[in-house]
């Protein structure tokens, strides 16, 4: 890291401290996500689980972050509105951190992109209000598309899993060897789980290094991609192990139960949703892809195993969260620049 400078000013260390905070949450949140369905259906150990995923999550950072980091960093507000006021955002960011951490403990998968993006939108939308839009470009286009894509990723994620479990089931069925039967199981589990994990490190990884990018200044370079993907995936595995079990409870169980081609039609749909929002530089959570992909898989074998009072909890929960960012980040960067 000898591009940041030999020696760093506390609001970057801080931003740093609470990006690596947030990657920790990835592991104890959206990382478990991946683990639940698998571990769920029973097919993986949870520890074993940890461990492959999360060289897939270091993958997909270095591989695709970079589509995200951009977007989030520089493309929802324009300018060095943040990196010439870092010390808001980077509270910001370390306030998303705790909340992500607080949230896996109590076992509720919350979105890190819409804790970040909260707070970028509402400080960003107090400096173009208090400085004019000649230094501080809030563009809308970009929030809405953003907005949107939370919007409609779940659903079609939900689309995906449930269509996804129809024609695996019938594929399924026709399998007469319980031995091959079992085989194509448990590859389909572990295989698509290692594809989410991928799609995790390069949307949700990059999320974060991109709240990390707008509080400094210069370009988004390699060096700086490959430093912060390994140092995320790594602070995402100790988040995994720590506190990532309470949410696999919630996602593997808690949402409906679970089976060996319900988990495959979960991970495959939440992934090709998130995989999809990517490719434009759209940051969209994986937690709720997940969770509605699990819910579509229920609701393709029976609408009643879903388990409704718990879904609209965090449906709740979704809502409230960057909401809750928006209003602190619009307060700290009005409190800061009066």
């Amino acid at each position: 890291m000898r591009e940041w400078g030999e020696a760093m000013e506390f609001p970057l260390f801080l931003s740093l401290s609470a990006s690596l905070l947030l990657a920790a949450g990835i592991g104890a949140s959206d990382t478990a996500d991946a683990m639940g369905t698998a571990v769920g259906a029973r097919i993986l150990s949870y520890r074993k689980a940890v461990l492959l995923f999360s060289f897939f999550l270091f993958l997909g950072a270095i591989m695709e972050g970079g589509k995200v980091v951009e977007p989030v960093g520089r493309g929802v507000v324009s300018g060095p509105f943040f990196s010439d006021h870092p010390l808001p955002l980077s509270l910001i960011l370390l306030l998303s951190g705790l909340a992500v951490m607080v949230g896996a403990w109590y076992g509720i998968p919350l979105s890190t992109h819409q804790v970040i993006l909260g707070g970028i939108i509402g400080g960003g939308m107090i400096g173009h209000l208090l400085l004019g839009s000649s230094e501080v470009g809030l563009r809308g286009v970009k929030v809405l598309q953003i907005l949107l894509a939370w919007c409609f990723a779940p659903l079609f994620s939900l689309f995906l899993s449930f269509s996804f479990y129809r024609l695996f089931r019938r594929f399924f069925l026709s399998v007469k060897n319980p031995a091959t039967l079992n085989f194509l199981f448990s590859l389909g589990v572990v295989s698509s789980g290692c594809y989410m994990a991928y799609v995790m490190g390069a949307n949700g990884l990059g999320t974060i290094m991109g709240g990390f990018l707008a509080t400094r200044r210069g370009e988004l370079t390699p060096s700086f991609l490959h430093e912060m993907a390994l140092g995320g995936a790594l602070l995402a595995v100790a988040g995994a192990f720590t506190l990532g079990e309470r949410v696999v409870r919630t996602v593997g169980s808690g949402l409906a139960p679970l089976s060996p081609t319900s988990a495959i039609a979960s991970q495959l749909g939440a992934s090709l949703s998130v995989h999809f929002f990517t490719q434009y530089g759209l940051p969209v959570s994986m937690s709720h892809a997940i969770v509605t992909s699990v819910v579509g898989a229920g609701l393709a074998m029976d609408v009643s195993m879903v388990r409704g009072g718990k879904v609209r909890e965090l449906i709740a929960v979704w809502i409230l969260c960057p909401l809750l960012t928006f209003v602190a980040g619009s307060l700290l960067y009005l409190l800061y620049l009066h």
